[in-house]
């Protein structure tokens, strides 16, 4: 499957089955949340939204940096984000929080402009 960047957004918690149709869609904190920056919202997705993922217990926060074509992670542990983890956009990365599933990320010089999820 191909993703776009305004395709990506949020996983929520697949263990329970919230997301999709059900009509528990919204409670809870999503397992995993993907951001793609822009420089318009880029300070404000760092900053604000982090904070406010880790409050309401987000267990993944991906940045992606679409210029520099690098990914910073926040994983959850014991309630905060701990030091995030950065890499390069190259190869795969596994979301740790949907079991297996990662996004495959297409090379700088392939068509299109979003990662393409395996």
């Amino acid at each position: 499957m191909r993703l776009t960047r305004e395709q990506i957004s949020a996983i929520l918690d697949v263990t329970t089955g919230i997301g999709g149709q059900d009509a528990d869609v919204g409670r809870g904190a999503p397992d995993w949340v993907v951001e793609v920056l822009s420089p318009r919202t880029a300070v404000k997705d760092r900053r604000e939204k982090r904070d406010a993922y880790e409050r309401a217990g987000v267990g993944e926060y991906w940045l992606v940096h679409p210029t520099d074509r690098t990914l910073t992670i926040y994983r959850l542990t014991e309630g905060a984000y701990g030091r995030p983890e950065v890499q390069s956009l190259v190869g795969e990365t596994a979301v740790t929080a949907v079991a297996g599933f990662s996004i495959a990320w297409p090379s700088a010089t392939a068509e299109g402009d979003g990662p393409a999820g395996a």
